[in-house]
């Protein structure tokens, strides 16, 4: 799995999904340089499936840090997080960040993670005022 987080960056085809799911792989150091990989991905995904990946707050906290700038707002329309142990601390803050930075956002899926609710109802109300958005909370 570390080569192919490593290759991301120089793929030259576009990936519109990325779907890691359920991938015991993936430990957080793995995680940590995914997400930095993710980071210069040319513009284009639309899909990230990452339930079950041992995601933590910490990567969590990163993702959402990345999710927030660039290209990503206006390009991820399907963020999968579920079967995560992320928590109500920083992970649901910066997750919660990025959903309101988002405009292309319109499913997220954060069950069984631990996540602050009421964090994340504040940027779906964020939300909800200049686009549609169907989260499985």
């Amino acid at each position: 799995m570390s080569t192919f987080v490593d290759m991301l960056p120089i793929a030259r085809a576009p990936l519109t999904a990325l779907d890691l799911a359920h991938n015991a792989h993936l430990d957080e150091a793995c995680l940590m340089r995914l997400v930095a990989a993710l980071k210069v991905l040319p513009r284009g995904l639309a899909a990230l499936q990452l339930d079950g990946c041992g995601i933590t707050a910490r990567a969590a906290e990163t993702l959402g840090a990345v999710l927030s700038e660039g290209a990503w707002p206006s390009s991820l329309s399907t963020l999968t997080l579920a079967h995560n142990s992320i928590g109500r601390d920083e992970g649901s803050v910066a997750i919660a960040a990025a959903l309101r930075c988002s405009t292309a956002l319109t499913t997220l899926d954060v069950t069984h993670t631990g996540m602050d609710m009421p964090a994340l109802v504040g940027a779906r109300a964020a939300r909800t005022k200049s686009g549609r958005w169907t989260p499985a909370l």
